[in-house]
């Protein structure tokens, strides 16, 4: 690694600027993300997470950028990414752990001081492959270096401290193996969960399901009695148990527990549980703390379809399919992830064989044919096979999310790497969406009397493309049309540029506020799609600190912007045309009282369909989805 670079190298680094910048120099070195050498995954993770604080733009898009212009090892990289997404994660257990270690209290120490000791305390507690002395040495080095060298001595202290606390890691033993989050909320229908999340009172409209006991869901909530008040948990039912307690009683303050033992703020599980029950709230938590795959959507319009009679044919065929009409995911994509399990629902786990379109793309390796026949019902496969090699080309394994992936075109793939580099992708063979993201659209079943050719549909709030793209795939071969609005210019370039790569010409974009429609667009879209800016409670194992900003005043400004948009998807509608309103989050204020506000203010609209959705870990994420039709 060679010599440690000069304090205020790094000082400057983590501040976004250059050794002796400042004033107007300051604001170039942060375009520029200067940064000095050398660095490793330690140092990368930690000045992420201090300079994301001071320019308030999110540590996962940052890291990159850092990891490459420090030229660091995919090892290196995978580690800065590992200890910065859990730092964040699991601020608030971390700190419990900290305080029970430290003499003075984790808000009084100084910021960098305090993300030294949050990194090594996450690598002691939950990284077995790192020794505990590897972990404090190497924290002990960074606050020497970030923090002034006197407080090598408290860090040294602390983390020894803590390193004699520790009993060990073990199993929750209430927490079923492999269970890391809930399917969905309520009754089975059409491959997701079906639940009324109106409040008591709200507007129902014709087709609102009716509220019923889960189906399919997570172990129910045990007792306080099996939950320990010494125990941080960590993921995949692990968790560490130290000598000393740090929750309170389970029986006596369950949102406390909660909050302590799966690292979330208070007041975010408070605004859970004031939408879902303690146990629906405790799988969100667990499936958030889980690590998203990199879940992939194939280029309907490009890909062979599957037919009735088992035939591969090349071009777009959504028709043919039942139902139907963003590791590290590339720049601008909806992220990744895949299915859960369920009675009665299509979301169920992938096979244990390995068929049903799993393969070994790297190389020369090809799929396994016997797969690729059993999705093309036993007719020739050698058109599906041959896009599937060509299509996951470089990547390390890839597989249908489920059941109905291989049909719908949704793998999981496996990649250390940016996704972006895969020439699969450059190609626009596929792009990086979530499996419960991507259904909103590959599912949306379209009423009769809509056209059948030539449907326009406008995406409200389109950046960064997932939903859009995927309507205009579905809509290609009927020579149906897609318009993608933002009110960002810059993030609509994202979207144009999916468009391009992914060869949809169907597809436009222009600058938009959803909230002001143009006189122009008023009255002329079949489907308005309007996946609203909403908290994100139901992705944050994806988008890592959500769970430390989310608050009551954030929901309240959201479901007020949420109503206002919700307006002017109604200027955008023809008669009879389908408003599909969805978000990624649980907030019922967001979702279910959204939609009633709307209803009572239009009441030449009704409710088709409504469902909520919650995440499951290491499958896919959460949200909310409302089909509403102007009578």
């Amino acid at each position: 690694m060679g010599p440690w670079p000069d304090p205020t190298a790094w000082r400057a680094a983590a501040d976004g600027g250059a050794p002796g910048s400042s004033g107007a120099a300051e604001g170039a070195a942060r375009k520029r993300h200067w940064l000095p050498a050398p660095w490793n995954g330690r140092s990368a993770a930690l000045a992420c997470i201090l300079r994301s604080r001071r320019i308030g733009v999110p540590a996962a898009d940052l890291l990159p950028e850092i990891c490459a212009r420090a030229r660091l090892s995919p090892a290196e990289r995978g580690l800065a990414r590992e200890l910065a997404g859990g730092a964040i994660r699991h601020a608030v257990s971390l700190d419990l752990a900290i305080g029970l270690a430290s003499r003075r209290s984790v808000d009084s120490l100084d910021e960098p001081l305090r993300e030294v000791l949050r990194q090594g305390a996450y690598q002691m507690l939950f990284l077995d492959r790192i020794p505990p002395s590897a972990a404090v040495d190497e924290s002990v080095k960074l606050a020497k270096v970030f923090c002034g060298r006197s407080t090598g001595a408290l860090a040294n202290a602390v983390l020894r401290k803590l390193t004699r606390l520790m009993e060990g890691r073990l199993e929750a033993d209430w927490i079923a193996p492999g269970v890391a989050g809930g399917t969905g909320v309520g009754r089975a229908c059409g491959g997701v969960a079906e639940r009324s999340t109106r409040p008591p009172g709200g507007a129902a409209g014709e087709g609102t399901p009716t509220a019923v006991p889960s189906a399919g869901a997570g172990p129910d909530i045990a007792t306080g009695a099996r939950r320990p008040a010494n125990a941080l948990y960590f993921r995949g039912s692990r968790m560490v148990r130290l000598k000393k307690p740090v929750l309170p009683s389970f029986d006596s303050d369950a949102i406390g527990w909660l909050s302590g033992f799966y690292g979330f703020p208070r007041q975010a599980v408070e605004i859970l549980a004031a939408s879902l029950d303690i146990g629906e709230v405790e799988r969100v938590l667990r499936a958030s703390n889980e690590v998203p795959p990199v879940t992939v959507r194939l280029n309907r319009a490009r890909m062979p379809a599957v037919t009735p009679t088992g035939c591969a044919r090349g071009g777009a065929g959504v028709a043919a399919v039942a139902g139907a009409g963003e590791a590290r995911p590339g720049p601008g994509h909806d992220g990744g992830a895949g299915g859960s399990r369920g009675e009665g629902c299509a979301w169920g786990p992938p096979a244990a064989s390995d068929g049903n379109g799993r393969g070994r793309a790297s190389g020369a390796e090809k799929p396994a044919e016997s797969a690729v026949a059993s999705v093309t019902g036993g007719g020739s496969a050698e058109p599906r096979a041959a896009f599937l090699r060509e299509a996951f080309e470089g990547v390390h394994g890839f597989e249908p999310v489920d059941e109905r992936g291989a049909t719908e075109g949704l793998y999981r793939i496996e990649f250390p790497g940016d996704v972006g580099s895969l020439p699969g992708y450059r190609k626009g063979l596929w792009t990086v969406q979530d499996a419960w993201a991507a259904r909103i659209v590959l599912r949306l079943d379209l009423p009769d009397h809509l056209p059948r050719e030539g449907l326009f549909a406008v995406d409200m709030c389109a950046a960064p493309g997932g939903k859009a793209t995927a309507m205009a795939e579905r809509l290609a071969a009927s020579g149906g049309r897609v318009l993608a609005c933002d009110s960002d210019a810059r993030r609509l370039e994202m979207v144009a540029g999916h468009a391009e790569r992914l060869g949809l010409d169907n597809l436009s974009t222009r600058v938009a506020d959803g909230r002001t429609p143009p006189e122009d667009l008023r009255g002329t879209a079949d489907i308005v799609l309007l996946d609203a800016p909403c908290t994100n409670l139901a992705v944050m194992g994806r988008r890592w600190e959500v769970r430390q900003r989310v608050n009551r005043d954030a929901v309240a400004a959201m479901a007020r912007l949420q109503g206002e948009l919700l307006d002017g998807a109604a200027l955008l509608l023809k008669p009879r045309g389908l408003i599909v309103y969805s978000t990624c989050t649980l907030a019922r204020e967001e979702n279910g009282g959204a939609t009633a506000s709307f209803l009572a203010r239009h009441g030449d609209f009704r409710i088709i369909r409504e469902e909520t959705t919650l995440p499951a870990g290491g499958l896919h994420d959460g949200g909310y989805v409302c089909i509403m039709e102007r009578r």
